[in-house]
């Protein structure tokens, strides 16, 4: 089972293994894939995780009334060059 964690919106990353399933209490249920499935959600909602063997994830979590998050996938290989609007904050 996975925390609750009201007023907090969550994505989770699959980084490595063979899958992972989200069972949400409501009836959904959602798989991640390799490579890199994903999935968001309201930390709020009810839900188990079933993986296929070990996985590694990734879960950025955050307060939706105090920010907006964006979480982007790239590869750790060469130059990375990223422009940021005035007002926008970025966390690499």
């Amino acid at each position: 089972p996975f925390s609750a964690f009201p007023g907090v919106d969550r994505e989770l990353v699959l980084l490595a293994g063979a899958g992972l399933r989200l069972d949400f209490d409501d009836g959904e249920s959602v798989d991640l894939r390799p490579p890199h499935g994903r999935h968001r959600f309201a930390g709020e909602r009810a839900l188990t995780g079933i993986p296929d063997g070990p996985t590694q994830d990734f879960n950025l979590m955050w307060r939706r009334e105090r920010i907006v998050a964006d979480l982007w996938r790239r590869p750790l290989v060469g130059a990375m060059v990223l422009f940021a609007e005035p007002g926008h904050t970025w966390l690499v």
